[in-house]
């Protein structure tokens, strides 16, 4: 029960911090709104959503560290299971300081939740790596081990890695949901599935000044027919639009691939003239602004 609590407590957090990352009022907005009203510290803590995350990892290492001992010593007895729990209550201090200083010294907090990648996981492995072997390294100096049991430590890694992990992606996961749960902006259908219309999905969903909500795919690459890419399905290609318009209420395309040809393109304008859907090129290109020798 004790374990079902920490995680109802840990989802608000994590919805705490998505809250956090959400910009209600401009800056300068902010500092009239505040003046005079807030004191400092609460004005600081709606800017260090850090605070957050830190405090998350903290109830994610207290509850992993609990559920390891019950696991580990589970089938006991109250009173046995009380002789682990007070090693538990001993010890949470310096596992807790431990995870959170190694994982300051990885550079774990310097990161962005909601971009987290694959690029991130090395970091949040090697902190995941440092604090457990420096939790055992000052256990073994202080306690030598006694009434320890090297098996809680080995599960507790397992069950840190996991939540840690877990929370940066379903907060992810809580973006991408706010994110589809916003009907603001022109419906719109990217033409080109591959790594520029994909880029240009993610660029529309976190940039909202563009005032695009992505529907779906169209690309004339038959192998990519009813794939979904990024969240969203390849619904046809250019020969299918003249239903597609209609049928998912199309406001704008925007064309993010540079080999479609003369003839295709001229077909492209021809539809979107005859439903008055707008119609829009996105490019991506490196300008030299100065060029070495």
């Amino acid at each position: 029960m004790n374990v079902v609590v920490a995680l109802l407590v840990v989802l608000l957090l994590l919805i705490g911090v998505r809250l956090a990352n959400v910009k209600v009022y401009e800056k300068p907005d902010l500092a009239q709104l505040t003046e005079g009203r807030l004191t400092p510290l609460l004005a600081t803590l709606m800017y260090k959503r850090r605070l957050f995350e830190i405090a998350l990892d903290c109830l994610l290492v207290a509850v992993a560290y609990y559920a390891a001992f019950s696991i580990r010593f589970e089938g006991l007895n109250e009173s046995d299971f009380q002789v682990y729990y007070a090693v538990f209550l001993r010890s949470l201090p310096i596992i807790l300081s431990c995870k959170i200083v190694s994982f300051l010294a990885a550079g774990v907090y310097g990161g962005s939740w909601r971009y987290f990648s694959l690029s991130d996981l090395k970091i949040y492995l090697q902190g995941l790596a440092l604090g457990s072997v420096t939790s055992i390294v000052v256990i073994l100096s202080l306690f030598r081990f006694e009434g320890f049991s090297r098996a809680v430590f080995v599960i507790d890694l397992m069950l840190f890695t996991l939540l840690v992990l877990g929370s940066r992606i379903s907060f992810r996961l809580l973006g991408v949901v706010a994110q589809h749960g916003n009907d603001n902006g022109q419906r719109t259908l990217v033409y080109g599935a591959g790594a520029a219309g994909t880029m240009l999905v993610r660029e529309l969903i976190n940039n909202k000044t563009y005032k695009f909500l992505p529907v779906g795919f169209i690309d004339d690459n038959s192998d990519l027919a009813d794939h979904r890419i990024q969240g969203y399905n390849v619904l046809g290609n250019c020969d299918s639009l003249v239903n597609l318009i209609p049928r998912h209420d199309i406001q704008a395309i925007i064309v993010s691939t540079n080999s479609l040809d003369a003839t295709r393109f001229e077909q492209l304008k021809k539809i979107c003239l005859a439903s008055n859907t707008e119609l829009a090129r996105f490019e991506f290109k490196l300008d030299r602004l100065l060029a070495m020798k």
